[in-house]
């Protein structure tokens, strides 16, 4: 309805907008404060209708997410780590480490990190300033298979779970790979593609 909304800082705004000639006009007029701001994907949750309808969060600190564990019954069993931007939590098979994406708040980086339950130990496994995501284990726990974008696409690469040497490019393609899963005998790592215009998104 002829406005343009955006973040600034914990607040949205919304920007008169010209839709014919795109020229911002007047002022930007504040809507609401403290608008949750998910800094893993660098944008506001918040969206709005055809119709001006506006929805959002809010959210009183960007602290990041609590990890727990539960157990079948839904019961919590326990609290795993401090709060933080933790994304795709995968167990080794023998379920005693985690592997995950952590994004850095004051590096705005997002590496892959082992957790050792047990001691409740973090360990940065990737160090690469592009984005390392999508961790998965290999059925030995001796090596784990995520994708990065530090080629402008997110391809496969493969690495030690001990972190003892760098990692090696796995599937390098023009189209962008996310990592699934990793068969039980070891063959197979399941990954979906997407940004093919023709076939949008496809499993391999």
């Amino acid at each position: 309805n002829g406005h343009l909304l955006f973040m600034r800082d914990r607040t949205l705004l919304a920007q008169p907008i010209d839709t014919k000639n795109f020229e911002m006009l007047g002022d930007a007029i504040p809507v609401a404060e403290q608008v949750q701001y998910d800094l893993a994907f660098t944008c506001g949750v918040f969206s709005a209708s055809e119709h001006g309808q506006l929805i959002y969060q809010t959210s009183g600190s960007q602290t990041g997410f609590d990890l727990f564990i539960f157990d079948r019954s839904g019961k919590q069993m326990s609290s795993l780590v401090d709060p933080g931007l933790y994304y795709t939590p995968t167990f080794s098979h023998d379920m005693k480490k985690l592997a995950m994406m952590y994004l850095d708040i004051s590096s705005h980086n997002q590496d892959v990190w082992i957790l050792e339950l047990s001691r409740g130990i973090k360990t940065r496994l990737t160090f690469d300033l592009s984005t390392d995501r999508n961790p998965i284990w290999s059925p030995d726990g001796n090596r784990i298979a995520f994708c990065s974008d530090r080629q402008g696409r997110y391809d496969i690469y493969v690495k030690a779970s001990s972190g003892a040497a760098t990692e090696e490019p796995l599937l390098v393609s023009g189209e962008n790979k996310i990592t699934t899963d990793w068969s039980l005998d070891g063959n197979y790592i399941l990954y979906h593609s997407f940004g093919v215009s023709r076939t949008k998104s496809d499993l391999w």
